[in-house]
């Protein structure tokens, strides 16, 4: 039996149809539905947070996580064909942008970045203690919340992150200048990967070439 929404199968098909790689990550999929409610709310557009818990990680549907992990063939029978039918429904943008939080930052770093909004962190002493099931509340919502969750959407906006590709070496993903591409050789990728390598370095790493074909990293 599946529990999750009409609205979290559709979203959750989306992800499925256009980024497979992060659908395929329970916790990727999770961050995806859970910034796309939230961007939906700043907005102020229809969201859902029914049955949003607090879990270790971050931010849970439990609904779609009990769907995924335990009725993974049907889960993806379902959200195939939800898209299908509710594609018009999804804000395109909205989720080309969600979905690019996820390929710009690690398991790790995107838990830590929920684990910086009071919405989750208002749960933190009941995690701790090892509560589970733990309802996260909207009133938890803060203006610092709201401030990080718009500099994210800013940040990530699709009128940004469709003008870049992203190829990621190691633990370090750089967006780079869709207009470029054409023009990057392998010494260019060569510098990628020891940029890399350097520990100050974080995620993400936007790229573009000088006039003279010299990367310029931001």
């Amino acid at each position: 039996m599946i529990n999750s929404s009409a609205r979290k199968l559709a979203l959750s098909g989306w992800l499925q149809k256009y980024d497979n790689n992060s659908f395929s990550n329970p916790l990727k999929l999770q961050k995806f539905l859970f910034f796309y409610e939230a961007f939906s709310k700043l907005e102020n557009d229809n969201y859902e947070f029914k049955n949003l818990k607090a879990y270790k990680n971050g931010p849970v549907f439990s609904d779609v996580y009990g769907d995924y992990t335990k009725e993974r063939s049907d889960f993806e029978t379902r959200c195939q064909s939800a898209i299908e039918h509710n594609q018009d429904n999804i804000n395109f943008e909205r989720a080309c942008s969600s979905s690019a939080i996820l390929k710009a930052l690690t398991e790790k770093e995107l838990s830590e970045l929920t684990h910086k909004l009071n919405f989750w962190n208002a749960k933190k002493p009941l995690v701790d203690q090892g509560y589970l099931q733990i309802n996260m509340n909207e009133e938890d919502i803060n203006e610092n919340d709201i401030k990080l969750l718009s500099q994210l959407e800013s940040m990530f906006s699709y009128s940004i992150v469709k003008d870049y590709t992203l190829v990621s070496y190691g633990n370090i993903n750089f967006f780079i200048k869709n207009t470029i591409m054409k023009k990057m050789t392998p010494e260019h990728y060569d510098v990628l990967l020891e940029l890399s390598e350097e520990p100050s370095l974080m995620n993400p790493v936007y790229v573009d070439m000088s006039e003279e074909g010299v990367l310029l990293i931001d």
